[in-house]
């Protein structure tokens, strides 16, 4: 799994809507199924898992993240 806090979704793309499209049309995606295939495998943690985050850059463009939190382990009381 990667360590990059910023790792970028490869090959998922992912649009606004047109303005003509409904209210409830939320998002276009695009796969890459190779280079997404490919990323999935190495990015899914123990569990076989690969968590993403669907975001909202500044400039107002939608963007994949990894998302790589991890609980915290609990201390044993000894």
């Amino acid at each position: 799994m990667s360590n990059d806090k910023n790792t970028l979704v490869d090959g998922l793309f992912v649009k606004k809507p047109s303005e003509k499209a409904p209210k409830w049309a939320v998002a276009n995606i695009s796969v890459n199924v190779d280079k997404l295939s490919d990323w999935l495998k190495a990015n899914q943690n123990d569990k076989g898992y690969v968590n993403i985050n669907l975001l909202d850059s500044k400039e107002g463009k939608l963007y994949a993240k990894l998302n790589e939190w991890k609980p915290k382990e609990k201390s044993k009381a000894v």
